[in-house]
């Protein structure tokens, strides 16, 4: 994996992020599909909610370095209520964030989306006004 990708997920620079010169795919599970598509402007995801993106270390990359999962296991309100965890790819090798930057910290800023990014958000609504604007479009 490129080290500048992997020190921006885990090292002093993530205050720029971690997406400022790379690609992300971002997935979401069936809970976060269900309940986003009722509940498009609250963001109290449900247990078992998982987001996990796919990130390439420069645009135009053929394949993905590293990957990163989030899952909701807890309903208090908190950053403590969601594990975050990080793979290389394609090995899925876990990796442990260095220094005292992590995943949590900086997701902690995000509160009022239910701690998730604004990349995820952007997807996450992108995909489901795609997904509004084709059911509209097959309706006889």
């Amino acid at each position: 994996m490129d080290e500048r990708l992997r020190l921006l997920c885990d090292g002093p620079d993530s205050v720029i992020g971690p997406h400022t010169s790379a690609e992300v795919d971002v997935y979401v599970n069936q809970a976060v599909l269900d309940y986003r598509r009722s509940n498009l402007d609250k963001f109290e995801y449900p247990l078992q909610s998982v987001f996990v993106k796919e990130k390439y270390s420069t645009v135009g990359a053929e394949k993905p370095d590293l990957a990163t999962k989030m899952e909701k296991f807890q309903n208090h309100g908190t950053i403590d209520d969601w594990h975050f965890s990080m793979y290389s790819l394609p090995d899925l090798k876990p990796i442990k964030p260095k220094g005292h930057i992590s995943c949590a910290s900086c997701h902690d800023r995000y509160k009022e989306r239910g701690f998730i990014s604004r990349q995820s958000e952007k997807a996450l609504r992108s995909y489901l006004g795609d997904l509004k604007s084709k059911q509209v479009d097959t309706k006889p």
